[in-house]
């Protein structure tokens, strides 16, 4: 049976609520929830990067994210640019030998 595609508003309301609840639950039982918890900021921050690099890559300007997060353009670019650039220089470098490859490990 085809399953019905999750408006993303309708998902992101639903993980908002699940973070504010585990919140909630890190602060009954003990202190590995609550580093569980702090890891949580450490995925969200990667996928509002992965995000970024998908809205840049689709062609929307620094001021178009910096009014859709309530900031202004300089700072999108003060906070993304730089992350956004290493993200598309690592996913262009197909080389082996690419500097970028040998430093991150890839």
């Amino acid at each position: 049976m085809p399953t019905r595609p999750v408006e993303t508003a309708s998902y992101l309301s639903a993980i908002r609520r699940m973070i504010r609840a585990a919140g909630r639950r890190a602060g009954h039982d003990d202190v590995e929830e609550l580093t569980q918890l702090l890891e949580l900021r450490r995925e969200l921050d990667a996928a509002v990067l992965t995000a970024v690099v998908g809205l840049r890559a689709s062609g929307w300007t620094w001021r178009q994210l910096g009014e859709a997060t309530g900031t202004s353009k300089e700072a999108a670019v003060l906070k993304w640019a730089s992350k956004v650039r290493h993200v598309q220089h690592r996913l262009d470098c197909v080389d082996p030998y690419c500097e970028h490859r040998q430093a991150d490990g890839a």
